[in-house]
């Protein structure tokens, strides 16, 4: 260790030489070498070297090497000289008292090293000795290695220490070392992380407040403030949340109006106030964020990087209050005010404000479906995971991107993006392990895995979805206002994997999760009748499996549950009532009470009502309504009437011929027709339903989708064909037969297989060429085939 910091003296040494040679020769001499970081860390090394063994042990300040600190302090008085020259005031300034703190404890060490022009100086301090004790002289000391920017982890460690130290010799009466020892313990939390520090410097800056002046106490206030909020955001303890609303309260009740720091007192307790807000559905909360965050925006002295920073904030604020209210006008602000956050052209925290850009366009493209939100929302998040961030911020900007490209595969169909989008999520989650925020990066990939097994059908990515939307679950707080939708995400999750492999174990643990959804969501959330309907979908399979009149019962009261909530809700009104139609549908297969089939019509009737004639999904409430038609008319013998039948089957040609609906839907509608007709002897209007289904094959296995899709198509629809062919023959026309089979499974089949294109080798050289082929045939594909959205 002697060796090395000799080493470090000498290089040191050496550079002060040939800095003073060239000034001899030229007073305009370069400056560059001095003044480098390589020159400033070589100092702070020399300055661990001289007091510590160990960084983390520092030895007695009283037998600390004098020689090596003086030359750390004629370093400072060099740094001073160049500085100055070079016109930097404030740099000076700072290594000038850098110089005279080194050689005060110098003088404490060895007296005599002291030069001249210092000692008159430190002649002048030491008038007043009992400020000029050891406890003081470290804090000094320790002062010079927090001066710095850059300062490394052995240097905080060894200033923390020496902190310590001057405390305990101190007897702890002084606010300045409790403040330095926060300073210092705050600025190693942002080196690496560890919550311990954060903890500790949370305790320092308790005890600067209690010994602070009043004078002073506001801005302990802010800073414990700030800190709690830090700390709430990592570990999402209540006890920090409540700690930060508290003192920030108090302290914006102590800032007189017209101070500089009021508006940022303001932001600060507007994001607390949006935290507890979103965290309790509190809409009081979320006012208040809003109104003092757009008061602090009217103050006109707010600087450009903190104007960016107060209306990303905004934002969020906004974004909060949408997701309690969903209103409207909120998200459409949300995303204005973001954007121009963003804009603001300072590098300070551009970060964090283009992923808050990011938060609000996932909300709005969820809302929308926009296909020009979704290229915007995969810019910001490429450009977010560009910029230089601690661990954390590269995780959170990770688990944008892994958001953006899971979004951009449902909605184009690219398997290389639903990769990615894994990849992304996977990072998110390992640089997240000590976050509040892990929980959900993991529930991104659960839903980025399931959302590739839909595509390839990949049974490990089905187990690994749920594997890890358990884990997603279980690391989250029970109060964590996003639990209700992780916990349905896995509920889906777990009732796909049981229609797959028909285990009833599945099945459970889908409705128990569903139900603890709901209990997670309060009546009064937009998600809550989203979460009912799901869960009567589980129970609905359920009761379809065990084929028992309670689980039916159950089903229908959980369904109309769904139905009953009026206001805002992610889920329409038609589809909660084709879903409680659909579990009325199985208890009468339970029952056969025809009660239930005339409820499902007439809760069918309401929900198609409701369905614009333009609307894709009116192929789906048509086909519907339909069947359950169809099904009443083979029940009910004593109502049974012509009319009836073919009012059903007149749906079902309507449902096969409606052009805006995916062509699988259209298929389904027209196989209904077929087999409707069929069963009652309309033999024209059953070769006809099944014609029309195998002449829309090609659309639902358009070239425009991936091989597994169109794959998946023919081999669904595949019975249809032989059916087709077999009405058309038995109707004397032999030749619609072999031309239905010869479209159905012949040479067009194979032809259709090979015709999409491969864009990698586009995508190489003209990314936006190829995206934009991508889209339009996805597009198509959506309106054709409907499976890949």
């Amino acid at each position: 260790m002697r060796i090395a910091a000799e080493a470090l003296a000498a290089t040191l040494r050496e550079r002060m030489d040939r800095y003073n040679a060239a000034l001899d020769a030229d007073e305009n001499a370069d400056r560059a070498e001095i003044l480098s970081p390589e020159t400033a860390a070589l100092q702070r090394d020399l300055i661990v070297a001289a007091v510590a063994d160990e960084p983390s042990q520092v030895a007695d300040l009283d037998r600390a090497d004098a020689g090596l600190l003086w030359v750390a302090a004629w370093a400072a008085e060099f740094r001073d000289n160049a500085f100055a020259r070079a016109g930097d005031e404030t740099a000076s300034r700072t290594e000038a008292a850098n110089a005279m703190r080194l050689f005060l404890v110098v003088d404490r060490l060895q007296p005599d090293l002291v030069p001249a022009h210092q000692r008159t100086r430190l002649d002048r301090l030491n008038a007043t000795s009992a400020v000029l004790d050891l406890a003081y002289r470290e804090r000094e000391l320790a002062e010079v290695l927090l001066s710095g920017e850059d300062t490394d982890l052995a240097a905080l460690d060894v200033s923390i220490a020496l902190l310590r130290s001057s405390i305990e010799h101190d007897a702890g009466d002084r606010v300045e070392h409790w403040h330095a020892l926060m300073r210092a313990l705050w600025r190693r939390y942002g080196s690496v992380s560890h919550l311990d520090d954060a903890a500790q410097a949370v305790d320092a800056a308790e005890h600067a407040l209690a010994l602070a002046h009043e004078s002073s106490r506001v801005v302990a206030l802010r800073q414990i403030g700030v800190m709690e909020q830090a700390r709430f955001d990592r570990t999402g303890a209540a006890a920090s949340l409540n700690r930060c609303l508290a003192v920030l309260a108090e302290a914006l009740e102590l800032t007189p109006a017209g101070d500089q720091q009021r508006a940022a007192t303001m932001v600060s307790l507007g994001i607390a106030l949006r935290t507890k807000g979103h965290r309790e559905r509190s809409p009081d909360d979320l006012n208040r964020a809003v109104a003092l965050t757009r008061e602090a925006l009217s103050d006109p002295t707010l600087g450009p990087a903190h104007r960016a920073s107060a209306m990303s904030m905004l934002a969020l604020a906004l974004h909060a209050r949408f997701t309690l209210t969903s209103s409207e006008h909120d998200l459409e602000e949300a995303v204005a005010v973001a954007r121009e956050a963003s804009s603001i052209d300072v590098a300070e925290d551009r970060g964090v404000r283009l992923g808050n850009l990011g938060l609000v366009l996932v909300s709005r493209h969820h809302r929308s479906r926009s296909h020009a939100d979704l290229a915007e929302l995969v810019a910001v998040a490429r450009q977010k995971l560009t910029l230089p961030g601690d661990r954390h911020q590269h995780g959170i900007a990770l688990g944008l991107l892994a958001i953006a490209l899971t979004y951009r595969a449902e909605a184009f169909g690219r398997l290389d993006d639903l990769t990615e989008a894994i990849e992304a999520a996977r990072g998110a989650a390992a640089a997240l392990t000590d976050h509040s925020d892990r929980s959900l990066h993991l529930h991104n990939l659960a839903k980025a895995l399931l959302r590739r097994y839909e595509n390839t059908h990949s049974i490990d990515d089905l187990d690994e979805s749920i594997e890890i939307g358990r884990l997603a679950v279980s690391v989250q707080s029970g109060d964590d206002p996003r639990r209700a939708g992780q916990l349905s995400g896995l509920a889906g999750a777990l009732e796909v994997r049981y229609r797959l492999h028909d285990n009833i174990d599945d099945l459970l643990g889908a409705i128990a999760t569903g139900e603890e959804a709901v209990l997670c969501s309060p009546p009064s959330s937009a998600e809550h009748a989203d979460l009912l309907s799901n869960l009567s979908n589980a129970r609905r399979a359920l009761a379809e499996r065990t084929r028992q009149v309670t689980d039916s019962d159950a089903a229908i009261h959980v369904a109309e549950q769904a139905l009953s909530i009026g206001g805002q809700s992610t889920l329409p009104r038609p589809t909660r009532l084709m879903n409680l139609a659909s579990c009325h549908v199985a208890r009468f297969r339970i029952t056969g009470d025809v009660t239930d089939l005339d409820r499902a019509v007439s809760l069918l009737q309401e929900a198609l009502a409701g369905v614009s004639e333009l609307s894709p999904a009116r192929c789906t409430y048509l086909s519907e309504l339909g069947q359950r038609l169809v099904e009443r008319f083979d029940a009910d013998a004593v109502r049974r009437e012509p009319s009836t039948l073919g009012q059903a089957i007149e749906m079902l040609r309507e449902a096969a011929s409606h052009r805006a609906a995916p062509a699988a839907d259209r298929v389904l509608a027209a196989a209904r027709w077929g087999l409707a007709a069929a069963g009652h002897g309309l033999h024209d209007q059953a070769a006809a339903g099944y014609a029309s289904a195998v002449r829309l094959l090609p659309l639902a296995a358009w070239h425009g989708l991936e091989r597994r899709s169109q794959e998946r198509q023919l081999t669904t629809w595949n019975p249809i064909i032989t059916s087709a062919a077999a009405w058309a023959i038995d109707l004397d026309r032999p030749a619609e037969a072999v031309e239905l089979l010869e479209q159905g499974r012949g040479v067009l089949w194979a032809h259709q297989l090979g015709r999409r294109v491969d864009l990698t080798a586009l995508r190489a050289v003209r990314p936006d060429l190829a995206d934009r082929l991508e889209e339009s045939r996805t597009a198509l594909g959506a309106d054709a085939g409907g499976t890949e959205r």
